[in-house]
C-alpha cells in the first residue's frame, strides 16, 4: 500500500476505533437510546451509517463495485449489542482496506463523481475522513447525554484528539 494511502487509512482506522471506545460498555437500551425521541439518530443507526458510509466510498465511488448499499435502512437501525456493530465496523474496515490497497499515486489523481459532487479519489477520502469524524462527534454527545440520564450526574469530558 502506497504511504500516502497508508494515511487515509490509519486515520479512518483511527476513527473507527474511537467510535468503538464511545458504545464501551453499552447494552441494547444504550445503543438504540435516541436524544430527542425519533427526530435524532441512535448510536447504533450512526454506527451502522458510518460502515455503510465507508464502504460506500471506498469500494463503491473509488473501487468501483456496487455494494448493494440501502442507506434509508441505516437510519432504521437496531441494535441488540455492540458486537454487532463492531463486526459491521470491522468488515468496513477490512473491504476499506482491500479496496485502497491497489490504488497508485495515478489513481489517487482520478476524479470520481458521487452525491452530486466530482472529487479526486484524494478528495474522496478526505470527504469520508470528515463526515466520519462528524458522526462521531454526535456519537460521543450522544453518550454523554445518555450516561447524564443514566447517572443522574454529569459526563466526563470527552477529550477531541
Amino acid at each position: 500500500m502506497l504511504p500516502e494511502v497508508q494515511e487515509f487509512v490509519s486515520r479512518i482506522d483511527d476513527l473507527r476505533r474511537q467510535v468503538k471506545e464511545t458504545v464501551e460498555g453499552l447494552d441494547a437500551q444504550g445503543l438504540n437510546w435516541t436524544p430527542l425521541g425519533q427526530d435524532t439518530n441512535s448510536m447504533a443507526v450512526l454506527m451502522t451509517h458510518m460502515a455503510w458510509t465507508e464502504r460506500f466510498w471506498t469500494c463503491q465511488v473509488i473501487g468501483g463495485r456496487d455494494i448493494g448499499r440501502n442507506r434509508d435502512a441505516e437510519f432504521t437501525a437496531r441494535a441488540a449489542g455492540p458486537a454487532e456493530l463492531e463486526a459491521l465496523q470491522d468488515q468496513a474496515g477490512q473491504e476499506t482496506r482491500e479496496a485502497l490497497d491497489p490504488l497508485t499515486l495515478e489513481q489517487l489523481r482520478e476524479q470520481r463523481t458521487a452525491i452530486g459532487r466530482t472529487l479526486t479519489v484524494q478528495g474522496c477520502l478526505l470527504y469520508l475522513i470528515e463526515h466520519l469524524a462528524c458522526h462521531l462527534g454526535h456519537m460521543q454527545l450522544t453518550r454523554q447525554m445518555y450516561d447524564q440520564k443514566i447517572t443522574g450526574s454529569q459526563p466526563e469530558r470527552v477529550r477531541a484528539r
